[in-house]
């Protein structure tokens, strides 16, 4: 507040003139010493106040006696001479004005000179010394100053009553006066005063900027809002028109509206606030707006005013990052939340906020998928608050957790402790023995399987889990071939009229599989009717709901086939030929053997060739050459016979019905009198093929060759040596072969190596050996020693006398595979394939050739097998999700990422597993790539971390995150992240990974 104060020019030109009147009553009387008098005043009028003193001095001492005769120019003169004294500052200029005022006392100029003397020591900030001087001055300026005086002294009861008469008069001081009349008032809690002081003042043009701020203060410390508002708003209204000073008076209407929970009008004023004062708000006033935002679900907003304050280590700091986590949370910024919120958990200056911090910062991680850091949260939760309010929900979530974190057997032993359950705890202990069920049936250990989906039924809260794991359950009895056993369970799924939206689909499903029970167990007719619902029922379906559509076609045909109805066999197999994505070899062979059965051999030639040309890697190939031979030998085309089998005997040295075609241009032989090359053939499989089928045929046929070209004494000794490949069941051969085999299905498989290299070197043209060789090849296998396993596979797979060459094949695929030899791998898959005489030896077949050509760099061959994989249907699970996966792989590799991230997207689409997870990180990392942060973002967050849970690739997500969070100028966020990571990755490498990316960010 400025004052207006009198210069000591003022008041030395008020003495002076009144000097000078009293000098012009007296001129007459001038005689020269009176010259020292009047230089004195010239001197005055001209400041020079140095030389007026000396000048006054020569006239008193030129004059001694005027000055007690009480010369009215002597009395001047004194008086100047004090004066002068005193502006110049002089130390007896004090003594010499008190002297003046002694001596006369009631001379005009004594009454001045106490109110010059308190000006001077005013003026000069002397205010204790000002004080008795301007108690005895006179006037309204005296009188003002000395009510500043004391309240400069903090005298305020004594500066009151100085003001009072002041600011009650019209004078210029009167404005001030009341001004700090109403700053005494406030500061001694006198409102009502203090408001009435300033009240006088509202148009001052001094005051008047400043007073609605005191006056709206005083309302509010008597807790007087509406008065406040009242008063108020209106100026605010006016904006800069109002000539106030708005900047303090809109902070101050914001917090009423904040108090009074108008959280709208607070924003606005604390918005208003920010324009005055040039963006920004007092530290406690940002937050109060921040939170006001946040109350309105302007989230943005909140978050927008929180982010400068959530940094500091106070309870603002606390409060803010708090809030702002939240905000982040109802914006669904997930990954910005859980760093806000990290640190409200982590500061202490409020125990609740830090409670409801680690609550929804362990609600966060478990929505992230983070299963395991969300588990070890709610742990740390129910530890440390023990009487929380959120204790139910914690160990409810918790179980959330370990179910996200794939760690089921934990969550079943942690249910089984717990009483009551609640009903969302025994929905998590259906999912979780539910999930034990599947992995174990993935994993083809039935058995447990088995037990976990009747683990899972022990509730059935969860309509959809329960008949989820019913069926389920059925196909792990399925797989283990118990069909007397699953048929009733089938039949009870089909039958089902549970409240669930999955019956339809599994009542569907399960006529496939009692379809196939009824298969297994050559109860063709009720296999067929089960066929034929399921084939009825899907068939028009998308082609994700009808993976095994075409298989149950074939099916259907075979059961046609069997009960002769080989018109209907024969067109249904056309259909899948002409229509289907798969199996089409499996149809033209069954269609070639449907036309023979009905002697329509000129039909199923020309089928079986087409199976030949179209498909000459398919696993049918050699059985279409026999039947091409059969063909032949039923017209008796006995050369012709010849030629086929000979086709089948060269060019599929591999197959497992070698002996077959032995026998079979053996007997075409006989019938050309060819009986040299009938009895070759006959010794081929009496010698290699001894324990197969064809063996007894093929013994008494080399006896009716040997009859018909004279030579029956040489059977005898051919007789004598099938008798040593076959002994009899009671000998010591048998015998040492069952304990050694027993030793391999004990999974005792160093003991097992032993007693079968003993075997083997004991009797080496046992009808044993070749399955032996598979065993000890297996026991090598299974102690990984692999150069000896792929040594013995390999003499599996070229002896080819066992049904265990398939097997050889693949186990010897993976090995070579491991030791990236891919072109042996590729080798040895082509030989399961051709081996194969199920689906499932097929499937994994494919696989292993799409990855070894794909490892090659062979990406068209590798991409003919993930195609053949994606259209084969569902016969191992997860087949089609890994081809599907491999075909952006593959496209990748092309540097076509367009259609690459087409095929992922498929992946994700169809796969919600490793290979679903997998499919969207490479989608993220090539939006990284072609520097689009902000999609990728948005594919880690909303698609991997929403949609799977397969950890290493949500933790291998989060990598690229970081790096994606730095592409955005994140930063903050990025080390945030990183941090997460090192602190919750299990994956040592990732782990070690991060600390480096974050290492870089400092």
């Amino acid at each position: 507040m400025r004052t207006r104060r009198l210069s000591l020019v003022g008041s030395c030109l008020l003495s002076l003139y009144s000097g000078q009147a009293l000098w012009a009553q007296n001129t007459l009387n001038y005689t020269t010493p009176d010259a020292h008098y009047r230089s004195g005043i010239e001197f005055v009028e001209k400041k020079n106040y140095a030389s007026a003193r000396q000048e006054f001095q020569r006239f008193l001492e030129t004059n001694k006696g005027l000055l007690t005769s009480n010369d009215l120019n002597a009395v001047n003169a004194e008086y100047y001479i004090a004066m002068s004294a005193l502006y110049l500052n002089q130390a007896e200029a004090e003594i010499l004005a008190e002297r003046f005022i002694k001596n006369h006392g009631d001379h005009p100029a004594a009454r001045q000179l106490y109110a010059d003397l308190g000006n001077f020591y005013y003026n000069s900030g002397d205010y204790a010394k000002a004080i008795p001087y301007l108690e005895k001055a006179s006037g309204t300026e005296a009188a003002f100053k000395l009510g500043m005086a004391q309240y400069y002294n903090q005298n305020y009861e004594a500066a009151l009553k100085a003001f009072d008469p002041v600011k009650a008069g019209g004078s210029e001081y009167a404005s001030a006066a009341s001004y700090y009349s109403g700053v005494i008032a406030y500061n001694n809690g006198n409102y009502p005063a203090a408001i009435s002081d300033f009240r006088r003042i509202e148009n001052s043009k001094e005051f008047g900027n400043e007073v609605p701020g005191w006056i709206a203060h005083s309302y509010y410390r008597q807790g007087q809002y509406d008065p406040l508002l009242s008063y108020a708003e209106p100026i605010l209204r006016k904006g800069n028109k109002s000539g106030k000073r708005l900047d303090e008076l809109s902070l101050l209407v914001a917090d009423v509206y904040f108090q009074k929970g108008n959280y709208a009008k607070a924003a606005e004023y604390y918005k208003m606030h920010t324009n005055f004062r040039g963006g920004k708000l007092p530290v406690p006033a940002a937050y109060r707006y921040g939170y006001s935002l946040y109350r309105q679900n302007d989230f943005n907003g909140a978050i927008a005013a929180l982010k400068p304050l959530a940094a500091s280590k106070d309870t603002v700091g606390q409060y803010s990052s708090y809030y702002m986590g939240i905000s982040y949370l109802n914006t669904e910024n997930l990954q910005y939340s859980l760093a806000a919120l990290d640190q409200a958990r982590k500061l202490s200056f409020n125990k609740s906020v830090q409670e409801d911090a680690a609550f929804n910062h362990a609600k966060v991680q478990l929505d992230l998928g983070n299963g395991n850091e969300s588990v070890k949260e709610f742990d740390q939760f129910i530890k440390t608050y023990p009487n929380s309010a959120y204790l139910n929900e914690s160990k409810e979530l918790r179980g959330e957790g370990l179910l996200l974190s794939n760690n089921y057997a934990l969550i079943l032993d942690y249910l089984d402790k717990e009483r009551n359950l609640t009903a969302k705890q025994r929905n998590q202990y259906q999912q979780a023995a539910y999930n034990l069920g599947i992995n174990a049936f993935n994993a083809e250990r039935f058995d447990q399987a088995i037990i976990s989906f009747d683990k899972s039924l022990k509730y059935t809260d969860n309509r959809d889990l329960a008949i989820a794991a019913r069926f389920w359950k059925a196909e792990a009895v399925s797989a283990q071939q118990k069909y007397a056993e699953v048929i009733p369970q089938y039949t009870q799924l089909i039958a089902s009229s549970d409240n669930s939206t999955l019956v339809p689909d599994f009542r569907i499903r399960s006529r496939y599989g009692l379809g196939y029970a009824y298969y297994n167990t050559r109860e063709y007719d009720k296999a067929s009717t089960q066929f034929k619902a399921y084939t009825d029922a899907v068939r028009g379906l998308p082609a994700e709901d009808r993976r095994n559509y075409e298989d149950a076609m074939i099916r259907l045909a075979d059961t046609y086939l069997v009960a002769k109805r080989y018109d209907e066999a024969t067109r249904i197999y056309d259909q899948v030929v002409v229509t289907g994505k798969s199996d089409k070899d499996n149809a033209l062979y069954n269609k070639g053997i449907s036309l023979l059965y009905t002697d329509k051999y000129a039909e199923a030639r020309t089928t079986l060739n087409q199976l030949l040309n179209q498909y000459p890697n398919s696993a049918y190939v050699d059985d279409a050459m026999f039947q091409l031979g059969m063909v032949e030998l039923n017209q008796q085309n006995y050369t012709g016979a010849v030629s086929q089998f000979t086709r089948l005997i060269q060019r599929q040295p591999q197959s497992p019905i070698l002996h077959a075609g032995y026998l079979q241009r053996a007997i075409a032989y006989s019938n050309l009198k060819k009986y040299d090359e009938a009895i070759a053939d006959y010794q081929v499989i009496l010698t290699k093929y001894a324990t197969s089928k064809s063996a007894e045929s093929a013994l008494l046929g080399v006896q009716d060759a040997l009859n018909s070209v004279g030579r029956p004494e040489e059977f005898s000794s051919i007789i004598k040596g099938y008798e040593q490949s076959n002994p009899s069941d009671g000998s010591l051969e048998k015998i040492k072969y069952d304990a050694a085999k027993n030793m391999y299905f004990s999974e005792k498989y160093a003991q097992a190596i032993t007693a079968i290299q003993e075997f083997l070197q004991k009797y080496p043209n046992s009808s044993s050996a070749p399955e032996a060789l598979y065993y000890l090849a297996d026991s090598y296998y299974r102690t990984e020693d692999r150069t000896s396993a792929l040594q013995y596979f390999y003499r599996v797979i070229r002896d080819n006398k066992t049904q265990f060459v398939g097997r050889a094949a693949q186990r010897a695929a993976e090995l070579e595979y491991q030791n990236e030899n891919y072109r042996g791998a590729v080798t040895n898959y082509q030989t399961l394939l051709r081996s194969s005489t199920n689906k499932k030896d097929q499937v994994a077949a494919q696989l292993g050739l799409m990855d070894a050509y794909y490892k090659l760099a062979k990406y068209d061959s590798s991409s003919v097998y993930a195609k053949d994989v994606i259209n084969g249907g569902n016969a191992v699970m997860g087949a089609q999700n890994r081809a599907q996966l491999f075909s952006g792989k593959i496209a990748l590799a092309r540097n076509d990422s367009k259609k690459a991230i087409e095929e992922f997207e498929k992946t994700a689409k169809l796969a919600k597993d490793s290979y679903g997870a997998e499919a969207i990180y490479n989608v993220a990392l090539i939006l990284y790539k072609e520097k689009k942060c902000k999609e990728s973002r948005d594919k880690i967050i909303n698609e991997l971390k929403e949609q799977f849970t397969d950890q290493q690739w949500i933790d291998r997500g989060f990598l690229l995150l970081s790096d994606v969070y730095v592409c955005l100028n994140e930063a903050f966020q990025a080390k945030a992240l990183l941090n997460t990571i090192i602190e919750g990755a299990e994956d040592k490498a990732i782990v070690e990974e991060a600390r480096k990316k974050l290492a870089a960010l400092k």
